[in-house]
């Protein structure tokens, strides 16, 4: 079953005066980084995560730590606000070469009827012979590059009462295009396999099949997606259904499709 996946952003800091080449720069630099757990589930009895963010690399780590809140676009886009519902300590931390350094969270919030969503943000420093002497943590001016990375980890407060539930619903049909919404009217998260969308012709074979993957939904959320049916086949295509995993608390979606659906 799939889980929502930690996701990372990478951006340049460049650390090079201006009129300096990249190419006499020093190159890129990025510091590998292993994190476990990737997604934190915390149950109505727990307030407290660990995550545990080792240094395989032979140079010292800097890593800084915050906390946001999370929800998602109707296309599926993650938006952050900031929030005081997260203790981390430590906020900031120097991990050795080859070492490992536990981050604490807790969050102040007990559960309520709804799940709520968090992520700690690690982020990756320049190393502390990078930054002004005078502690201020920005680059100072070198010829050298360094890649600045963000790690998010997803948190799940699980309600007190959890009750997953999801409905897929086909809305339409134009020129091919399979338009379609997962609605989740439960209080918990929704994921798991890839939907399959599926297409019938008048017989009942199948003529068309399509994995969706990554449709993780959140709780109250509704999501949009579509699938591609090639013109010829969509010609022949009489019904069409989509069809979550088992465990994955989605009622199907169907509708029964014309030729005209399939024309521009």
């Amino acid at each position: 079953m799939n889980m929502l996946p930690i996701y990372y952003r990478i951006s340049i800091t460049v650390l090079a005066a201006f009129g300096i080449a990249l190419c006499g720069a020093g190159g890129l630099e990025a510091a590998p980084v292993s994190i476990s757990p990737i997604t934190v589930f915390l149950p109505p009895t727990a307030r407290v995560a660990t995550l545990t963010v080792r240094n395989p690399s032979d140079e010292p780590l800097r890593v800084q730590a915050s906390g946001l809140t999370w929800r998602q676009t109707e296309a599926g886009q993650i938006k952050t606000d900031s929030t005081k519902d997260l203790i981390i300590y430590p906020e900031l931390a120097t991990i050795p070469a080859l070492g490992v350094q536990q981050i604490r969270v807790a969050v102040t919030q007990p559960p309520s009827d709804q799940e709520r969503t968090y992520r700690v943000v690690l982020e990756l420093l320049p190393p502390q012979d990078q930054t002004n002497p005078g502690g201020s943590g920005n680059p100072k001016v070198s010829g050298q590059l360094h890649i600045r990375t963000d790690f998010s980890v997803p948190i799940y407060q699980e309600p007190a009462d959890a009750k997953p539930s999801g409905r897929v619903t086909i809305s339409a049909v134009r020129n091919g295009v399979v338009s379609f919404t997962v609605a989740n009217v439960g209080n918990t998260h929704l994921y798991g396999d890839p939907l399959k969308v599926s297409a019938k012709d008048a017989s009942g074979k199948v003529v068309f099949s399509q994995d969706v993957p990554g449709w993780v939904t959140l709780a109250g959320n509704t999501r949009s997606f579509s699938a591609q049916i090639p013109r010829a086949t969509c010609k022949t295509v009489r019904s069409l259904s989509i069809v979550g995993p088992k465990d994955a608390h989605l009622s199907d979606g169907k509708l029964d499709v014309a030729a005209s659906d399939c024309q521009a």
